[in-house]
């Protein structure tokens, strides 16, 4: 339990342990403490990584813990797991489930707002209607004109790996004599590598 408040979450050495130990183990861990948070969190994380049930009855009493520590590692909002009154905001599934420690450098890079910094740049773009072409069926109206750029803007912007070092934004490519087509094909030219302007996973 001291390695769960300290160290936050290695799932790969917990399914290990799991797996090593007889279920009786961690109903008798969960019996001791009832209410406990971290026999809780326990209860829980055995049954979701292991898919079985233990022998014991749904938790009844006890304030609603996140399974994963925002403070030591990264989280999704989640949902409550009633059966342990437990908050379930792993960022994955029992079968991929990628858990990142938080430091100062990746708090600086969330702190920059990327998203809607380039959401704002977008927000400034006006498409020309003489320079609408049919691009995939997506192109047409100015809101499916700004989903485009949308898209393509975060990846051209910003990208991965070097947030101190952001391209030009998307309009300098307006003053272009080319077409939206133009613009959309350079922006998923920007993309990480490996990753399609869908970001779908190509290689």
């Amino acid at each position: 339990m001291l390695a769960l408040k300290y160290e936050g979450l290695d799932l790969a050495v917990l399914k290990r342990l799991f797996s090593a130990l007889a279920p009786a183990h961690i109903e008798a861990i969960v019996r001791a403490k009832p209410t406990g948070s971290y026999a809780r969190r326990i209860w829980f994380l055995y049954e979701w990584l292991m898919g079985k049930r233990l022998d014991l009855l749904d938790a009844e009493r006890g304030a609603y813990e996140p399974v994963v520590d925002r403070e030591q590692q990264w989280a999704v909002p989640g949902e409550n797991s009633p059966r342990h009154r437990v908050l379930n905001n792993l960022p994955g599934t029992p079968v991929f489930c990628p858990l990142v420690f938080r430091t100062e450098k990746l708090d600086k890079f969330a702190a920059m707002n990327l998203a809607e910094r380039a959401q704002e740049d977008v927000a400034r773009v006006k498409v020309p209607k003489s320079r609408v072409v049919n691009l995939e069926g997506l192109i047409g109206d100015e809101q499916n004109d700004n989903i485009v750029l949308s898209r393509g803007a975060v990846f051209h912007r910003f990208p991965l790996g070097e947030p101190d070092k952001a391209a030009r934004p998307i309009t300098a490519f307006m003053g272009h004599q080319g077409s939206l087509q133009d613009i959309h094909t350079v922006c998923t030219g920007m993309c990480v590598p490996g990753v399609n302007d869908t970001g779908r996973i190509t290689n």
